[in-house]
């Protein structure tokens, strides 16, 4: 079993510092999207209609995607080792 554990972290180049990253990474990630769900019901109760619910859940996505490229473009320039610091 111990060995499938070292084939594994080695296929994916699993470093302890990776690990740190992708564990901090997880527990930032659930804290931000435990409001996500109750969003809709507090605009709701706040006298949204659907259309503006609608657009406000459309509004966050297409923000969500746009702003990873200049993140991308960051790494890809200064590269991903200094981008992160």
């Amino acid at each position: 079993m111990h060995y499938n554990v070292k084939a594994f972290r080695k296929l994916f180049a699993l470093e302890h510092n990776i690990l740190v990253l992708l564990g901090a990474l997880l527990v930032i990630g659930m804290g931000e999207a435990l409001w996500v769900r109750f969003m809709p019901k507090y605009l709701e109760a706040l006298g949204a209609g659907a259309v503006a619910i609608g657009a406000y859940g459309s509004f966050k996505k297409i923000v969500d995607a746009l702003y990873q490229y200049p993140g991308g473009w960051l790494a890809a320039r200064l590269g991903r080792k200094r981008a992160l610091t």
